[in-house]
């Protein structure tokens, strides 16, 4: 588990039932509203979870909880759900950008410790040209 905490204005209360809705921003025209329902999604399908405690003019703290061992169920082409799939993260390749470069940060570590080899960013033009060029000498590699 980890915990993020500010010390802003605290969360609206018209904004607390719409926070997982996508593109439900703060921000204007610097938020896309897809960080909170893509990070609810992943812990949900994982088995996590995700808690909002806002006061008004205090501020916010979000914890998430990340379980220990990853099972994902996955469904074959008959339709049948097998539940024992198990994701290593050992070796895999993460990107992590985030507008808060500690929330990255604390993402990367959590990866890193289980043996994944995690990049965290804040940048998202300079993470889209990376992935664009990994894609590209992915495509060079492969006409060798």
């Amino acid at each position: 588990m980890f915990s993020i905490r500010d010390t802003g204005s605290g969360i609206p209360d018209q904004l607390r039932t719409r926070l997982f809705d996508q593109y439900v921003t703060t921000k204007g025209a610097r938020g896309r509203g897809q960080g909170l329902p893509i990070v609810a999604s992943i812990l949900n399908k994982i088995g996590g979870a995700l808690w909002i405690d806002s006061t008004h003019g205090v501020g916010t703290i979000m914890t998430v909880a990340w379980p220990v061992s990853t099972l994902i169920p996955r469904q074959d082409s008959d339709g049948n759900v097998d539940d024992s799939v198990r994701i290593e993260l050992n070796g895999l390749h993460i990107m992590i950008v985030d507008d808060n470069i500690d929330v990255a940060d604390v993402l990367s570590d959590i990866l890193e410790s289980k043996e994944a080899v995690a990049v965290a960013m804040s940048d998202p033009a300079e993470a889209q040209a990376i992935l664009l060029n990994a894609t590209r000498f992915q495509r060079r590699r492969k006409l060798i």
